[in-house]
């Protein structure tokens, strides 16, 4: 009997400190303390890989994986992360992280891609030609050089070989100087990337 009361109080202690899990397309908000946003249906999977846009000598590669429960304050949630290389039409580079995707830093976050918030079809950036039922997801995007500048990328699936790519700064950068680009180096244009 006493062993049954052991094992009683060991499980309710467990249980007390169960997260909660709430699958990520949800769109439930604001965000519970202690739940973790899970890629239950596995839609973060269909970006994983190499994908590559090209036109002419123009080209950008984007490798992404997906990391599990990745911590926040007070919650946890799966996300993409990545790393990008940019070569203009001129056949120059101009902004190339992808050595970066096997070094292990100290936060997933400190990726130039990376997060995985979901946008729904008319979630901004628009999305008419978008399903209703179809989600897209948000990441951000930074450009080592001008780290100074927020912007997002927003990924869409077309199919398993190919996915839309849309770069956009999200506001007013806090530039260092009156001069200062207020842009990334990779155009803010919506991409059409290939797997490879």
């Amino acid at each position: 009997m006493k062993y049954i009361y052991l094992i009683t109080v060991i499980m309710t202690l467990f249980s007390c400190n169960a997260q909660t899990v709430i699958p990520m397309n949800s769109n439930l908000v604001p965000f519970t303390n202690g739940a973790y946003y899970s890629d239950t249906d596995y839609e973060l999977n269909k970006y994983i890989g190499t994908w590559k846009y090209e036109n002419g000598n123009e080209n950008l590669i984007i490798v992404l994986q997906k990391i599990l429960n990745h911590q926040y304050r007070g919650y946890s949630k799966d996300i993409l992360i990545g790393e990008y290389k940019y070569v203009d039409a001129t056949g120059v580079t101009i902004v190339n992280t992808l050595p970066l995707m096997n070094v292990a830093l100290s936060s997933q976050l400190l990726h130039n891609i990376s997060g995985a918030n979901i946008l729904y079809k008319l979630s901004y950036p628009k999305c008419l030609e978008c399903a209703d039922d179809e989600f897209r997801v948000d990441s951000n995007i930074d450009d080592p050089e001008r780290n100074y500048v927020d912007s997002k990328i927003v990924f869409r699936w077309m199919s398993p070989t190919q996915i839309k790519a849309k770069i956009y700064s999200t506001g007013s950068p806090l530039s260092p100087a009156i001069d200062s680009p207020t842009t990334i180096r990779v155009p803010n244009v919506e991409y059409v990337l290939n797997k490879i």
